[in-house]
């Protein structure tokens, strides 16, 4: 690593008549030589570009990307960009056209710097009528706040640098936002700019940084082309004849040709340097609502896992769910309509965190202004280019979100204030904001909040009363949510709807929180107690009213899930804090005790059912099992556990926990729910809808059985794996079973036993037929049903009849050994 931050451009072949100039940008931690050379002599390709295509000068960009200093506060990607722009300037780049081939974060910098350009700043605006080519190689230009949390995840596992990873996670809006500008700036007619884009295909330190999805930048007509490489080793073919540089070179070489052809650069003048503002400024309906601050409903990553696949066919990535009407949404549509009338004015909507104020805000939005421009004022960029532009005729909506007092929102709520006072402006403005409640000034006691409060009280002025959100749900709102799910066949919604202790938004957008804190917890005792949360639940704990999930069985149970000493004293206290704080003020991982409760702690719906996938095949540890007789539990879930004991064969569990449930107490029936409990009301509806609401889901087709079957003949591995994961029919399922087997995934065989019944029998089989009895024993202590009807009656490769017999008669140890 460079010692001081040093930007040099580095001149790698130069031609006698150049004709391009092909400038390579390296990423994270990259070098000038070294991130284009393989670990051979002779490996550095620019140098093979030089040599083998006529008319081109080659340069490679040294400029300071340590990791640890990449990204901070004020996201410096875009000085960056700055600086780069005036450093190539200085070495007379610009001057002639030009082609970008970058890597990773690269790729970010150059979009940067282009957008840069194109906009007119600085005096660069030759870039932007110069270049007529990026290569993109892994360059995570991302889609959601999920897609771009898994890159940042990623990212931090290949560099292990934390301030990067915060600064990409802090800035993903603005990552997105970077991406849509770019991508409607490359494909403007009087653009002319071709791309090449590709992915890698291999982990990096067991991690895919950049996949199919988040290498695309979405521009018509470029597929990513996949590449047999991981993420560091993509920008290193080894030899000429590798794919990523017989790419390159054939696209550098139709530049040229391109070039020469047709010197002046047809399509490509002059005047183009600069944006129009009408592309400068979104229209509504072009804007993606998860730029708006509308939060996702998907629980996952990307990945080629079965249950991240089916959980994400179930919802499909960067999706939000179809939208139900609200009681409030007649007066919010009223009153954005009245204010549409007026040359300018504003709507304000107020409720608490994850009520769906800012979905209900944008779906009015949409409806009613889908051709105005679109402004978000938290995003000092947009505030700039409306300040730029020039609108003659049209409206521009000013969206600011998520306004709360004391997290400095008052220079962007004056930029607002501004706009609507400019009497000489031409064109409509409205401005629509979401707060948490109406602004009190009174109440704010830091200089921040004073300045918050009193911008937010004087945008209320021109909104009048606000439109107030409700975090419960009543019952005609449900019965519409009912019939929306049914008619957009949207089983989220559907499932939202079930719910009983949150609020429909705040089930859809808690998911993902949620298993993001038990995957990365800021204490690693977090995960292990929200471990031992999720194994008691699936015993009953915490989920039958009568077995309590209470505080001595948590304490009792986490340090079993310990992988080492923990840090502090403190621990549990601290990770048991950590787990039940609550999520953007909104959904509990681990809902802590409501008064009168029994003292039982609650998994969130959505975490418990994808943490007993993830866990399905893991056995109770045995300290856990003997915590059961020590901590006066009464007689029902002493006798459900010697159920379960005596199930995954551990009989002499089974003999105690018996003997403790004939001695123990027994179980009062369950109180019955209090009205004061936050339990929202969940009106049934009529039988036959309920039906249906309840069976949205794929249906079984014969054609899909003869597609599945074929599929498979052909060793179809993609398109089998898309139309099992998303069936429901088992002969469907059992055949993406055989394709794992084949292919000899059977870590993804496990995973769809998990989902799958016929995938569950499936793996079964295959332990048998493999002779992998110690697996299979493991799922037994894990009470896996098919595990226990295999060792009791299927043939098993290499047991005999008598060690079966001695097996079920001796049963078990906790962890899955056979007891001597």
């Amino acid at each position: 690593m460079r010692g001081q931050a040093v930007t040099e451009l580095v001149v790698v072949s130069t031609d006698e008549a150049p004709v391009l100039d092909v400038v390579f940008v390296h990423g994270l931690d990259g070098d000038a030589r070294k991130s284009w050379s393989a670990k051979r002599e002779g490996s550095f390709w620019p140098e093979w570009l030089g040599q083998d295509i006529e008319g081109v000068s080659v340069w490679s960009l040294d400029y300071d990307a340590a990791s640890s200093h990449w990204l901070g506060h004020a996201m410096p990607i875009q000085d960056r960009a700055i600086s780069l722009l005036a450093h190539l300037e200085k070495d007379g780049i610009g001057q002639r056209p030009l082609c970008f081939v970058t890597h990773s974060m690269g790729g970010l910098v150059v979009k940067e710097m282009l957008l840069h350009a194109a906009d007119g700043r600085a005096d660069y605006t030759e870039f932007a009528t110069a270049t007529r080519g990026v290569v993109f190689l892994a360059t995570p230009h991302t889609g959601s706040d999920i897609v771009t949390k898994a890159v940042v995840k990623a990212l931090a596992v290949v560099y292990r640098k934390t301030e990067a990873v915060d600064g990409l996670e802090r800035n993903s809006a603005h990552l997105r936002q970077l991406n849509t500008r770019y991508r409607n700036w490359s494909v403007h007619p009087t653009s002319d700019i071709k791309h090449k884009i590709f992915y890698e295909t291999r982990p990096t330190k067991g991690i895919q940084v950049v996949d199919a999805g988040s290498a695309d930048p979405g521009i018509p007509g470029q597929t990513p082309i996949s590449v047999d490489a991981d993420h560091i080793d993509i920008c290193k073919p080894s030899a000429p004849s590798d794919l990523v540089y017989g790419q390159i070179k054939l696209f550098v070489t139709g530049i040229i040709t391109a070039l020469r052809t047709s010197p002046a650069g047809a399509g490509h003048q002059e005047e183009t340097c600069e944006l129009d503002v009408d592309e400068a400024l979104p229209y509504v309906r072009d804007v993606n609502p998860l730029d708006t601050g509308v939060k996702p409903s998907v629980p996952l990553v990307d990945s080629d896992s079965p249950i991240a696949l089916w959980l994400n066919h179930k919802t499909p990535r960067s999706q939000i769910c179809s939208y139900a009407l609200r009681d409030h949404d007649a007066d919010l549509r009223a009153r954005l309509r009245r204010v549409v009338d007026d040359p300018s004015g504003a709507v304000i909507l107020i409720g608490r965190s994850c009520t769906g104020k800012s979905r209900s805000a944008w779906e009015a939005v949409r409806e009613f202004l889908p051709d105005w421009h679109f402004v978000n004022m938290n995003n000092p960029e947009d505030i700039e280019r409306l300040s730029r532009a020039k609108l003659s005729k049209g409206g521009v909506v000013l969206w600011l979100d998520n306004l709360r007092s004391g997290t400095g929102v008052a220079g962007a709520v004056k930029a607002a204030l501004a706009v609507l006072r400019d009497h000489g402006r031409t064109y409509q403005a409205v401005a629509v904001a979401t707060m948490w409640h109406a602004p009190v000034v009174g109440s704010a006691n830091q200089p921040t909040a004073l300045a918050d409060s009193f911008a937010m009280k004087e945008l209320a002025t021109y909104a009048g009363s606000p439109v107030p959100v409700l975090e419960s749900w009543s019952d005609a709102e449900r019965r519409r949510g009912w019939a929306r799910s049914i008619d957009a066949e949207d089983n989220l919604l559907a499932a939202a709807l079930r719910q009983r202790v949150v609020s429909p938004p705040q089930m859809l957008a808690g998911a993902h929180w949620t298993i993001n804190l038990w995957q990365s917890p800021v204490k690693r005792e977090t995960r292990s107690l929200l471990d031992a949360a999720i194994d008691l639940a699936i015993l009953g704990f915490g989920v039958d009213p009568r077995m309590p999930l209470t505080l001595p069985l948590l304490r009792g149970a986490t340090p079993a899930y310990l992988e080492r000493p923990p840090e502090s004293p403190t621990w549990f206290e601290d990770a048991l804090a950590e787990a039940t704080n609550p999520l953007e003020e909104a959904v509990w991982a681990l809902r802590p005790p409501f008064p009168d409760s029994s003292g039982t702690y609650t998994l969130f719906d959505p975490l418990l059912e994808f943490g007993k996938l993830v866990r399905f095949h893991e056995p109770l540890p045995e300290t856990v099992w003997r915590l059961f007789a020590m901590v006066g539990l009464t007689r029902f879930p002493l006798e459900v556990l010697a159920r379960s004991a005596g199930h995954r064969l551990l009989h002499p569990l089974a003999a105690e926990l018996e003997l403790a449930a004939a001695a123990a107490a027994p179980t009062p029936e369950p109180p019955a729910v209090k009205p004061e409990l936050p339990v929202l009301p969940v009106p049934r509806p009529d039988a036959a809808t309920e039906r249906q609401a309840l069976s949205i889901k794929p249906g079984f087709r014969s054609s899909s059985r003869d597609r599945a079957d074929q599929l498979l003949a052909d060793d179809n591995y993609d398109e089998l794996v898309e139309l099992a994961v998303g069936s429901n029919d088992s002969y469907v399922r059992r055949r993406l079973a055989k394709l794992y087997e084949r292919h000899g995934e059977i870590d993804k065989l496990r995973q769809l036993a998990s989902f799958s019944n016929r995938g569950g029998r499936h793996f079964v089989e295959h332990l048998c037929a493999t002779g992998n009895l110690t697996e299979l024993l493991r799922m037994i202590a894990a009470g896996d049903g098919y595990a226990r009807r295999a060792i009791e009656d299927w043939a098993i490769v290499g047991l005999s009849e008598e060690e079966r017999q001695v097996i079920l008669a001796h049963g078990l140890n906790p962890d899955g050994t056979p007891r001597s």
